[in-house]
Parts: structure tokens; sequence; C-alpha cells
């Protein structure tokens, strides 16, 4: 009789040691932090826009962009989930969503024709006049310096868009990325100081 008092006592006592260990286990761990559910605002890239959507979602997170021309998406992620993608995919990149703002007005630049020399060559009237250049890019805006040349001519004959197969209007014209309206400003622009200095290298082509 004695022994099996003493079993039972042993059986409370453990029984109540594993309550207790639970109930330790539960308030050591505590619920998430308010800081680790905040979601933070970054730019995810991988192999393609795709591939960067795809580690979001799998991670819990939320796209809230698709940034194809660079390879990634927007997204919305907690640290924990930040964590899990950076390990799940070691070649993917993070990157904080920051907002930025131009350093200050738009001035005329004629820094570049100057370094390359192409200023001399306009002070001696060689600007491009009578060459015709093609640019295969992602369009132009409608920036009177590009519509016309230094003597106000209009100077762009045809539009095409290559992924529609067909030809662009000019009320139509645009560029929504901004690379070819950069390549064709470095080429053609003809805003500046008439027959001293012209922002684009061949101002008259």
């Amino acid at each position: 009789m004695i022994v099996q008092r003493a079993v039972l006592k042993l059986g409370s006592w453990l029984r109540w040691m594993l309550v207790a260990s639970l109930l330790l286990g539960l308030s050591s761990s505590g619920p998430a932090s308010a800081s680790d559910m905040t979601t933070r605002s970054v730019i995810i890239q991988a192999g393609s826009a795709d591939d960067a959507q795809l580690l979001v979602r799998r991670a819990g997170g939320t796209v809230t962009h698709s940034l194809p021309v660079i390879n990634a998406v927007g997204a919305r992620l907690t640290m924990e989930q930040l964590d899990w993608l950076r390990a799940s995919a070691p070649s993917a990149r993070v990157y904080a969503d920051h907002q930025v703002e131009i350093a200050g007005p738009l001035i005329p630049d004629s820094i570049y024709p100057t370094l390359i020399g192409a200023g001399q060559l306009h002070l001696s009237g060689i600007t491009g006049r009578g060459i015709g250049v093609a640019v295969i890019d992602t369009g132009t805006w409608n920036a009177a310096s590009l519509l016309v040349n230094t003597l106000g001519i209009l100077r762009i004959p045809a539009r095409y868009d290559a992924i529609a197969n067909t030809m662009v209007l000019p009320s139509a014209n645009d560029d929504g990325y901004g690379h070819g309206t950069h390549m064709a400003s470095i080429i053609a622009d003809s805003a500046g100081e008439p027959a001293i200095r012209y922002n684009g290298v061949a101002p008259d082509v």
C-alpha cells in the first residue's frame, strides 16, 4: 500500500512538472512583437520579375509593383519573411525601397559634347546637318529639342513600334522607360546656346 501511494504521488508530481514546463515555455516565447509583424517596403531582384514575384509569394509577402526592366518586384515583407527569403534564395538581391528626389532643377547640359570635342565641331558649323540617324530603343518623349533641329525644322519622319509591329503617330509617341529619350538626347538634342554650345553631339541630324 505504501509503495502504491508513493507511485501515485510521483505520477502526480511528474504531471505537474510537465504542465509547469509547458506553461514556462509558452510564457518565454510570448507573442510576436509588433515590430516583428511590421512590413517593410523593399525591392526584390532575381533572375526575372516572375522569379522575384514567386519568391515574395512563397515567403508570404505582398507584391506591390512589377519591375520587369530590372528583373524585380516591389514588395512588402516582415523581417521574418525577409530572413526566409534570403536563406531560401541567396542569389536574390534585396534593396530597401527608398523615395528619392532629383538634386535640383533641370538645366541645359553641354558638358559631354565639350568633353569629347564636339563643341569645337559645332563652332566650325559641323552639327550633323544632312545626316540621318535611326534610334532603336524604348521611344522618345515629345520634347521640342528632340522634335526639331537648331533651325526649328521638324526632323522625325517616322516612328515604329517593333513590339506591336505598327507605325506610331506623333501624338501617341511616348517613352515609358526613358532610356530611348536619354540616348536620343545625347545624339541630337538641339537645346542650348545657338552657334556656341548644344546639349546634343549632332543637334542637326
